[in-house]
């Protein structure tokens, strides 16, 4: 089964399955034949074409030098990024380097979740990056007993 996506004005605005029979002629099997309209792009649930298999709302950009048949991206994460040579957005200021590690050092231990997390969150505002160890992605201490919330999970191995 072959994947098409109806493009409106560079924007993904639905994502259909055409018959293997029909992926040689996708656009007019769906523009025409299902009478649906519009222009239908074929794309990879595999990633094999296009860079990316799309959603709806991602963005069809029609020529790239990686891509000569067009390719699907994700929407600007803010309004000032821009694309790269290979369909990447990047911001007007390059993230710093470093991880909680770095900035906060000895909060946390080598196996910790957050321990590849940045500390950076950007500010579209200012158009830069902003340290937020005053406000990290984890606490070392609850701020009162009753944040506290324990789970317990019984596990009963059925072999037995």
């Amino acid at each position: 089964m072959a994947h098409f996506a109806k493009i409106e004005n560079g924007v993904v605005q639905e994502i259909l399955v055409v018959p293997d029979e029909q992926e040689n002629r996708g656009q007019e099997f769906l523009a025409n034949d299902c009478g649906l309209g519009g222009r239908w792009v074929q794309c990879s649930y595999n990633h094999n074409i296009r860079k990316k298999f799309p959603g709806i709302g991602n963005l069809f950009i029609e020529d790239n030098a990686l891509y000569p048949l067009g390719a699907f991206v994700h929407p600007a994460p803010f309004p000032s990024w821009t694309l790269d040579d290979d369909l990447e957005w990047q911001p007007p200021t390059p993230m710093p380097e470093g991880s909680w590690t770095d900035k906060l050092p000895g909060i946390l231990g080598p196996d910790h979740p957050d321990m590849e997390e940045s500390p950076y969150r950007w500010d579209e505002e200012s158009l830069s990056w902003v340290l937020i160890a005053d406000n990290p992605p984890f606490t070392t201490e609850p701020t009162s007993p009753d944040a506290v919330e324990v789970h317990t999970v019984m596990y009963t191995d059925p072999s037995n």
